[in-house]
């Protein structure tokens, strides 16, 4: 059994023979393996004439050795002789580019689903960061009133003022990723003193730790200037010593940089709890969390 088709169409299907026919099982050759078992059936029916109408589409091999898709469709028509009974008349079309529409468009909806998702879970994980300083400062400014002494008023404000700054800090990172998401996050470089800005983060930094903590800036090169955004840079590093501060309950956090080969390099490191190594790739999704606690 054969099926003719023009001799170009042929060479699109990497099949070069001349004649314009090509076998069964030259075609099962060209017909992607998936799609195989499938399209044999479908042949079968319609050379059988119990398909006299017939819709397919499946991929085919193209030249360069890749697969593209294909729509097929035939008619069965009454034959002309008693040996022919019936003929089959096909039309074949490429329809690789709506089938390229098609997985864009998957591809889409799954990434707004995603977002959706992402949107969501960030939502979800900011208001538990917000309540937490919030409801230290509600609840601290309700003691106010009853604080029997001095002293045990300063301890109270020192915590609301803590407390007010971590809120502020949440409530600019919320508008920066805001910013990142609409593309409008502005930089402005100037030329700036790595070993001043360390200083100062130690000095906004050393009296955050928890008890037993030792904040040590780890100072190895002195007066290094460099073209940068400073807050951004202080931003970066700041984030990264308040997460190491919130998983280092004793021994120290140590941060600094080195210069290697003509690179500037951070580093923050602690004697926390860490991160086990299979888990070290998925700090770097969004709103991942190691420990729900």
């Amino acid at each position: 059994k054969c099926f003719h088709f023009p001799v170009g169409l042929l060479k699109r299907f990497n099949y070069s023979d001349h004649t314009g026919y090509i076998s069964r099982e030259e075609l099962d050759r060209v017909i992607h393996p998936e799609d195989l078992l499938r399209i044999r059936k479908h042949f079968d029916s319609i050379i059988l004439g119990r398909e006299p109408n017939s819709r397919m589409s499946f991929r085919l091999q193209n030249t360069a050795g890749g697969y593209e898709w294909w729509e097929f469709r035939s008619t069965a028509y009454e034959g002309l002789t008693a040996d022919i009974p019936y003929m089959v008349l096909g039309v074949c079309q490429s329809i690789q580019r709506y089938k390229n529409t098609e997985d864009e468009l998957i591809a889409a909806r799954d990434k707004a689903l995603q977002a959706d998702k992402l949107k969501s879970a960030f939502l979800a994980n900011m208001s538990h960061e917000i309540r937490t300083p919030l409801n230290a400062i509600v609840g601290f400014a309700k003691l106010m009133g009853e604080a029997e002494t001095e002293e045990e008023k300063q301890q109270f404000i020192d915590i609301i003022d803590t407390n007010s700054s971590l809120l502020l800090q949440l409530i600019g990172d919320i508008l920066d990723i805001s910013k990142i998401e609409a593309g409008t996050l502005e930089f402005h470089f100037r030329p700036m003193n790595l070993n001043d800005l360390c200083r100062s983060e130690y000095e906004m930094h050393k009296g955050r730790t928890n008890p037993g903590v030792k904040l040590v800036f780890d100072e190895r090169i002195e007066n290094v200037e460099i073209v940068c955004d400073q807050n951004r840079l202080a931003q970066v590093i700041s984030n990264l010593i308040n997460n190491a501060s919130k998983f280092t309950t004793e021994g120290e956090i140590r941060f600094g940089f080195d210069l290697r080969e003509g690179r500037v390099e951070f580093f923050v490191e602690d004697t926390g709890t860490g991160i086990p190594e299979d888990k070290q790739e998925l700090v770097f999704q969004r709103f991942e969390k190691l420990n729900e606690f």
